[in-house]
């Protein structure tokens, strides 16, 4: 029993295998079940395929997704690639607790207190195990748990070489970091950021100390950092395209030899200098399998990188364009040229003034954007998010902190009490007290990991996505200091306030309760919206967008959100390969039209010679109606479509991926069917709306415009779907019903929608809205029957589309849409299912006063439902008085609101009091009728019809 009650280094091996097993456990019970969208679909295709990824690549995470792909342990390749993102985030809070362990050591040293501090790096470690973005990363295919886990090793190995540092053999410590920082340039970047902690620490270790030296350790790590980046990641393929693979492996020979006798030599420091050199390329070689299997050409060969140029080009990701850190991409930020002029060189480059110019343009909008955008929306938010709490920033107490009001806000109650972010400060104030060393360097390793990541990217705004998950680091290093807090505070608790008789059981008491209101309530709080059990959304989208396209279609996608969930079934599932995915994004890339030209030669829809493919450019464009061939029928005599065309870029021109749609539609001559995603910007489809058809989650290209949906393919689709009514609600208890029709690796209509209608299942609401793409479709199937006057199919639409996601399980986000159908149920007779809609968008947040006046006459003309219409207007009335009396106290500034919007209230009112005064009426409360209308004439003595109204409700009173 004492083993289990003294500190020993089993026990806190064994400490530190019981929190893996827990931790894997929740991830593994909350792991995607299969393909996720964006950069998911594409890594488990690319690993299961050994194909190229999207610069810079991540070709350890391939092997090793290749490897997990073999394992035999599930019929679906996602979901074992997907396993070894629990695997491997488990054991980064394993290292997260030894690490703890570690700084705690190092400022209290002694044995009497060992077993104690390892519950408080439990606590910390369990806490951070459990925050939103590292769980987000820990339960699907991505680069970012492998990541986390390297970045947590190399801090581990660091910590325990300034602990052997007297031992013979703590070099090996060195040396196998900077294997490891080599190992992960395969995976991300983000773990060079760990250069400056490390060199910090060796530099506390072993220097001799003083701001002078401190600030060349710094400096010095900072080269160490360029340089691995620019010298060996970017720079080797650049020796390579001069030295050739001949030059290049004799230049590495001659280093191997010059390490070995630095060795041999007992030339210490050389030697650690060369072996670390030697073992970082080694290391980064995992980059040789990118460029192989490009010259072997797989499905997915992103930018093609199998020559020197190419190579260089993929590594530099030059396909994103150039990354500035100056001047800060805020919004509406002028071009360079309009700035500074034209080149001021011959070779068209800007002089150094010129850049220095544009660098510093408008300084007050770029700190402006850095700081509210930049680092409060896409820094702080998210790092709120995991300690304090995370909620939607329509809700009056959430904190928006930089975020509109459809996006995620703080919410500081969702834990209780942000107790988690109190104790990480006081840790804070803890370690700089304690151990000023040792906090500074976590200090840097917290901003190198956060908010030099902000000012590096650079980002614009708006991001297509939440991006939290690249700050994971920064999280993980703040956990530390939530340890050290949990340890200095139950400390001072003890030492200050109870008796040295209960020390230790009160101890051991507050530790329980931090466990219980830190780590157990953040499991508790985040479970559900982390749960990914039984989310089949994206691979069902993808399958029904393939299956909505007819044999050998070509299908334009939007980007990589609807794009890599089609690879991903294409080239695992091999699903529908017959169908052409043209990415609308990388067909303003000469690699990837290159690539759909000879991957189709067979039968090729792109007919351009190389020369034209390079000179794929932006073209000056003004509005002007075009035409296209198209096959002659009854329907269209002339054999052509014309439409008007305008501009896409900023109104003056047609993008590459523009140029590139015209010149398939016109290549392909008819002979494939052509299909948009309805994710697809109206904006990309070139205005074509008259000849584009519905036909589910795909547009298809016709050579008329007569219909604007096709029926029978709507209704086969949407109706006739895959699978049992069962698998709405509960897919996983029923997959094994007997089905009529089965899932299809040809083409076949019939949709699938898997647990949509599972309340158990958590949809997030950027799902949501990507869910509203069938809702649409439904939506207008059951208009375009209701304009046939066949009522009654017309509202069979609707009510499947209610079966299938209820709107109380995915909530509808376009209120416009829902105000449709309830819309269409009130014209085929359903009141009751009108009502309830109507019911459910006076409830949303979203509203405007506008809305609230347009459902309340709703109420009134079409349901006559009164109660529910005074309620409304009535609402409305009490804040328009509310409103009234805090701008004639205090004026505008103190009511949040404008003048303009004041105004439209003023203006809106008089419908409002007499909508109100219908409701008041027809309920018979003519008293309340009476004192509404008399409060009007007061204010109001000339409004003639008001006084006729209010002698109306007199002459009703008397009746």
């Amino acid at each position: 029993m004492s083993f289990f009650t003294t500190y020993s280094k089993k026990l806190e091996n064994l400490i530190a295998g019981v929190i893996f097993l827990i931790t894997f456990a929740v991830y593994f019970s909350t792991m995607a079940p299969t393909v996720s969208f964006w950069d998911t679909g594409e890594f488990i295709a690319t690993s299961h395929i050994l194909g190229v990824p999207h610069p810079p690549g991540s070709p350890l995470f391939l092997l090793v997704g290749k490897f997990f792909s073999l394992i035999p342990i599930s019929s679906d390749i996602a979901f074992r690639v997907n396993i070894f993102s629990p695997i491997i985030s488990a054991l980064t809070i394993s290292l997260l607790f030894l690490i703890c362990n570690q700084f705690i050591d190092r400022i209290d040293p002694s044995d009497n207190n060992k077993f104690f501090k390892m519950w408080s790096s439990l606590t910390a470690s369990l806490t951070f195990a459990f925050t939103h973005s590292h769980w987000f990363n820990a339960v699907e295919t991505e680069v970012y748990a492998f990541s986390g886990f390297m970045t947590a090793l190399v801090v581990f190995l660091i910590m325990r070489w300034s602990q052997k540092i007297h031992d013979s053999n703590h070099i090996i410590y060195l040396i196998f970091i900077s294997y490891i920082i080599g190992l992960a340039t395969g995976l991300h970047l983000l773990n060079l950021l760990t250069i400056p902690f490390i060199g910090l620490i060796i530099y506390f270790s072993i220097g001799k100390l003083s701001t002078k030296n401190l600030i060349l350790t710094f400096i010095f790590s900072l080269v160490i950092f360029f340089g691995i980046q620019t010298v060996i990641i970017k720079g080797l393929p650049q020796l390579t395209a001069s030295l050739g693979l001949v030059g290049l492996s004799f230049l590495i020979i001659l280093w191997v030899i010059a390490t070995i006798y630095s060795i041999k030599s007992n030339k210490t420091f050389l030697s650690i200098f060369l072996s670390s050199v030697l073992l970082i390329v080694i290391g980064y070689s995992t980059y040789f399998a990118i460029f192989i299997r490009s010259g072997q050409n797989p499905n997915i060969d992103e930018n093609n990188p199998e020559t020197i140029s190419e190579a260089i080009s993929y590594l530099n990701r030059d396909q994103y364009g150039q990354m500035t850190i100056l001047p800060r991409k805020f919004d509406n930020l002028p071009s360079k040229i309009s700035i500074v002029g034209s080149p001021a060189d011959d070779n068209s480059q800007f002089s150094f003034d010129q850049e220095l110019d544009y660098m510093l343009h408008d300084i007050p909008s770029q700190a402006s954007f850095l700081w509210n955008y930049q680092i409060k929306k896409m820094y702080l938010r998210y790092f709120l998010w995991q300690f304090a709490g995370k909620g939607d920033s329509g809700d009056p107490f959430v904190a928006s902190v930089g975020a509109s009001s459809d996006e995620d806000g703080v919410d500081w109650r969702q834990f209780g009490l942000p107790i988690a972010l109190i104790m990480g400060l006081i840790g804070i104030g803890y370690h700089f007290r304690k151990n000023k060393q040792d906090a500074f360097s976590l200090l840097i390793l917290f901003l190198m990991t956060g908010i030099a990541i902000i000012f590096y990217l650079n980002q614009d705004a708006p991001q297509p996505r939440e991006r939290d998950y690249a700050y994971v680091a920064s999280f993980m290093t703040f956990s530390i200091w939530i340890g050290l807090g949990i340890y200095s505070f139950i400390n001072f608790i003890t030492d200050s306030l109870l008796e040295k008789s209960i020390k230790l059981q009160s101890s051991y008491f507050l530790i329980g309760l931090f466990i219980l209101f830190m780590p157990t309530r953040m499991l508790i709080a985040n479970y559900h919206e982390h749960d990914r059990t039984g989310n089949y959304i994206a691979w069902d989208m993808a399958y029904n967008m393939l299956q909505t396209c007819e044999p050998n279609s070509i299908l334009f996608t939007n980007g990589d959100n609807d794009t890599f969930p089609l690879w991903y079934l294409q080239e695992v599932e091999q699903i529908r390969t017959d169908v052409v995915v043209a990415n609308l994004s990388l067909l303003n890339t000469t690699w990837y039209v290159e690539q759909l030209r000879e991957r189709y030669k067979d039968n090729p829809f792109i007919k351009m010679s190389d020369k034209e493919i390079q000179s794929l450019d932006f073209k000056r464009w003004e509005s002007k109606k075009i035409s296209i061939n198209a096959p002659k029928d009854s329907n269209n005599e002339i054999g052509k479509i014309e439409w008007e065309l305008n501009p896409t870029y900023l109104g003056v021109a047609l993008r590459t991926q523009d140029l590139m749609v015209l010149r398939i539609i016109n290549d392909n001559n008819w002979n494939r069917p052509i299909y948009f995603g309805v994710t697809v910007s109206p904006t990309s489809m070139l205005n074509l709306d008259n000849y584009l058809q519905m036909e589910g989650l795909a547009y298809r290209l016709v050579n008329n415009s007569n219909q604007i949906i096709n029926q029978n393919k709507m209704s086969d689709n949407l109706l006739s779907y895959i699978g049992d009514n069962s698998w709405f609600t509960d897919y996983d208890s029923n997959k094994y019903n007997l089905l009529d029709r089965d899932i299809s690796k040809e083409y076949q209509r019939g949709y699938i929608f898997r647990n949509l209608a599972n309340e158990k299942v958590y949809v997030d609401p950027q799902l949501g809205r990507l869910v509203q793409n069938y809702r649409t479709g439904f939506v207008r199937l059951s208009i375009s029957h209701y304009l046939n006057k066949d009522f009654q199919k017309a509202e069979a639409a609707l009510l499947k589309m209610e079966e299938i996601m209820p709107s109380s399980i995915i909530p509808i986000p376009s209120k416009q849409l829902q105000y449709q159908i309830a819309q269409v149920y009130s014209g085929v007779g359903n009141q009751a299912k009108m009502k309830y809609h109507m019911k459910e968008l006076v409830e949303r947040k979203d509203l405007l006063l506008e809305d609230y006046i347009l459902y309340g006459k709703t109420f009134i003309q079409l349901l006559e439902d009164y109660d529910e219409s005074k309620l409304i207007f009535e609402t409305i009335y009490q804040n328009y008085k509310i409103i009234e009396q805090s701008i004639l106290r205090r004026g505008f500034t103190a009511t949040k609101i404008s003048e303009k919007e004041w105004q439209d209230w003023q203006q809106s009112l008089p419908e409002i009091i007499y909508l109100l005064f219908l409701s008041y009426k027809n309920l018979e409360m003519y008293d309340e009728a009476k004192i509404l209308l008399n409060d009007w004439i007061n204010k109001n003595p000339a409004d003639d019809n008001a006084k006729e109204l209010l002698e109306e409700i007199l002459q009703l009173e008397s009746s």
